[in-house]
C-alpha cells in the first residue's frame, strides 16, 4: 500500500558472557546474521574481537525479544536470576524468549519454575545444555583441567582434552525459533535422546564410560 512501510522492526537480543571465542560470542555472531538487533555484552571489552567492530560502550535497551544467559560458575544461578528479573518487563511485553545456557545446573529449579512463571505472561524460557566446547577459557591459566600424577582420574584428563577438540571447527545449527519443547542439536545429539529413552540407565551409563581410561 503507497505511502506504508514494509519493513518490521528488527527484533532485540541481549547475551551476556561474549568474551571473543567464548560460548556467548558464536550466538551473537548467528543472531547478527539472522538479522537482529544484537547487545553482545561481557566484562572486559578487550576481548570482545571481532564483535567490536560494530558496536559502542553504551547501551540503551528499550525493548527486548530474546534474553541469553552465559552465566560463570560462581554465577550460575544468581546472576541469570536477576538479569531475568532486570529485563522481564520488556521480554514480557515481546512475548520473548529466555535461553539459560547451562549444563548439570540445569537441575537446579530455575531451569523449571522460570518456565512456569513466565509463561502466563507470554516469555517462553529454554535452558541448553551444551556439551563439551573448545573456548579460550581452557587456555588462560589454569584453564585446562591439571590433575595431580596420581589421580584415579589422570586417564580421563586427555579423553576430556580430546573431546573438547573433536569438533573444534564444527558450529552449532540454528534452531528455528518456532520449535516448542526439548530441542536436539548437535553431532550425537539423536543419538543420545534415543539411548535415554529406549535404554536402561545402566547401560548408559557404561556405554558413555568404555571409551574412558580410568587408573585402578
Amino acid at each position: 500500500m503507497a505511502g506504508t512501510s514494509s519493513t518490521a522492526p528488527k527484533k532485540t537480543v541481549l547475551i551476556t558472557g561474549c568474551s571473543a571465542g567464548g560460548i556467548g560470542w558464536a550466538p551473537a555472531k548467528a543472531f547478527r546474521a539472522q538479522g537482529f538487533h544484537v547487545f553482545a555484552t561481557l566484562r572486559n571489552a578487550a576481548q570482545a574481537g571481532r564483535l567490536s567492530d560494530n558496536s559502542n560502550n553504551d547501551m540503551d535497551v528499550l525493548a527486548l525479544d530474546v534474553l541469553v544467559n552465559n552465566a560463570g560458575a560462581e554465577f550460575v544461578f544468581w546472576g541469570p536470576l536477576a538479569i531475568v528479573q532486570a529485563f522481564a518487563p520488556l521480554l514480557i511485553k515481546a512475548r520473548g524468549t529466555v535461553a539459560n545456557n547451562s549444563s548439570i545446573a540445569q537441575g537446579l529449579p530455575m531451569a523449571w519454575t522460570g518456565d512456569a512463571e513466565l509463561a502466563p505472561l507470554g516469555v517462553r524460557v529454554v535452558t541448553v545444555m551444551v556439551g563439551s566446547v573448545a573456548t579460550p577459557m581452557f587456555t588462560r591459566p589454569g584453564g585446562r583441567m591439571q590433575l595431580p600424577e596420581a589421580s584415579h582420574y589422570r586417564g580421563f584428563e586427555e579423553y576430556a582434552h580430546r573431546m573438547r577438540l573433536l569438533h573444534l571447527d564444527a558450529s552449532m545449527p540454528v534452531a528455528p525459533g518456532t520449535i516448542r519443547g526439548p530441542i536436539w542439536l548437535g553431532t550425537y545429539a539423536l543419538l543420545v535422546r534415543f539411548a535415554t529413552w529406549a535404554m536402561p540407565q545402566w547401560w548408559v551409563d557404561q556405554t558413555a564410560n568404555n571409551d574412558r581410561a580410568w587408573t585402578w
